[in-house]
Parts: structure tokens; sequence; C-alpha cells
């Protein structure tokens, strides 16, 4: 297991989508680091969990 800490004023969640298939890939970004997540996800729950990372990193900033 590794553990990564991200500010969230300072990261922001990218999400890479393909107009037949959706999401491709999501990844966490700082200025120094990026982090791929979700990889193992099926395209649904992919879905569901952009949806739900996104407003809980709003949330989080504000």
């Amino acid at each position: 297991m590794k553990t990564h800490t991200f500010n969230p004023f300072w990261t922001r969640f990218e999400v890479d989508r393909h107009d037949e298939i959706g999401i491709t890939s999501m990844r966490l970004t700082t200025k120094e680091f990026s982090l791929s997540i979700g990889a193992f996800l099926n395209p649904d729950d992919r879905e569901s969990f952009a949806r739900a990372f996104k407003n809980a990193l709003g949330r989080a900033k504000a």
C-alpha cells in the first residue's frame, strides 16, 4: 500500500474521455506530481467515481 497526500487547493482532478468508450483515464495532478487513479474500475464505476470525486474535491476546496 502507498499513501499520497495532496493539498486540495493545489490539486486538479483530470479526466480523459473517448466519445465511444467514456472515461479512459483519471489522475490527480499538482505542479510537481501526477497520480493515475481508478484504472481498475469498469466504465460505469469510473463515471460514478469521477462525479463523486469531483464533488468531494470541490467541497474540500470550499
